[in-house]
């Protein structure tokens, strides 16, 4: 794998050349920015992962199980798609915060996996005795196989987020663009989060497999599905340029998404029985969720705005350097040593540990 070196000259211009990283044998770049190889993985990851795979398989045999004996206009169906839905959400979580040593993923992971276990929790009590056996089963299941995979996924992510290992071999020893990135990818995996809740709330409104919907409810939902995937990419787009007038847009529909989710909510509220049911509990439950994490979202999105243009773009994904200041103060390339090569009157910049 080659990487890009940057150097300056006398006159503060720069320029890059291709050279084989240091101390980065066990990473790769990807779509996704740097990963770590397989080989990188420790014991105590692989039984994680494991693990936790068996339980998501589990739990797609389960719900698969159950979706098949059930009348896709009920209710129950519903929430076997809310399930689906957050078990491939739990997949992402799990594959890319172990390949990228993210402690924010894992935690993602760790209220997916509670998000789930409430959805099995609200059928398992909020139905009658059809199927029991099977329910029960699953019930038993989610529950008894999730606590440890929560204890096992909290000592990953709390392991993560000690060493930043990961953060360290991506940005170097300075802790302000450790700080940065940090911060990057907590806005990255708030972000998947954040689609991931308002598709389900989207879910929410579905009424008798379709059929039980107004014109109005259908436009509102289909609208929401292709909403959350364009704010997602705009999200994205935003955070990986680091580009202002995007994120602006962003912003501005950021502040729109939470009244559009409440009026979803409302809406298919208003179609059901005010007894205390599945929908009405998975609705205030998964809503909850959603403006948790989206306001928790917004509230970070000035503070990754005013880490814009400090080099981190730049190292995560190689793009070159807008600004050779800015770039030539904040770059880290190696974290182990400093060298000032003196070449044909230019420099190149090599860190010092712990800078």
């Amino acid at each position: 794998m080659m990487e890009r070196r940057y150097s300056f000259g006398a006159d503060n211009s720069y320029h890059y050349e291709e050279h084989r990283p240091i101390l980065i044998e066990n990473y790769r770049r990807s779509f996704l920015g740097r990963v770590r190889t397989l080989s990188n993985i420790q014991r105590l990851e692989w039984y994680f992962i494991l693990f936790s795979f068996a339980i998501i398989s589990i739990g797609f045999f389960f719900t698969v199980a159950r979706m098949v004996s059930l009348n896709f206009r009920s209710d129950q169906f519903l929430v076997c798609i809310l399930v689906v839905i957050n078990l491939t959400f739990s997949t992402y979580y799990l594959v890319h915060g172990i390949l990228q040593e993210q402690p924010f993923e894992i935690l993602a992971y760790i209220f997916t996996t509670l998000i789930i276990a409430v959805f099995v929790t609200i059928n398992f009590v909020s139905v009658d005795v059809d199927d029991y056996v099977l329910r029960v089963m699953r019930f038993m299941i989610t529950i008894i196989l999730s606590l440890p995979n929560i204890v096992l996924a909290v000592k990953i992510g709390r392991g993560y987020w000690q060493s930043g290992t990961f953060i360290f071999k991506t940005v170097g020893g300075d802790r302000r663009l450790q700080r940065i990135c940090r911060i990057y990818l907590f806005g990255q995996s708030l972000l998947i989060f954040d689609m991931q809740a308002m598709l389900s709330c989207a879910i929410i409104v579905i009424q008798d497999g379709f059929s039980g919907m107004t014109n109005e409810q259908t436009y509102m939902f289909i609208t929401g599905i292709i909403f959350a995937f364009i704010w997602l990419f705009v999200g994205y787009a935003a955070m990986r340029t680091e580009n202002t007038p995007v994120t602006w847009v962003f912003a501005v529909i950021s502040i729109v998404q939470p009244l559009y989710v409440i009026y979803l909510i409302v809406q298919g509220l208003d179609q059901i029985d005010k007894q205390f049911n599945i929908r009405t509990n998975s609705a205030y439950f998964i809503g909850f969720v959603l403006l948790g994490s989206h306001f928790t979202l917004l509230a970070f999105l000035p503070i990754i705005k005013t880490n814009y243009g400090k080099g981190l773009k730049e190292i995560i994904y190689g793009v070159e350097p807008s600004s050779p200041v800015d770039f030539r103060r904040n770059i880290v390339i190696v974290p182990s040593r400093v060298h000032v090569h003196h070449h044909h009157h230019h420099h190149e910049i090599l860190p010092a540990d712990g800078e």
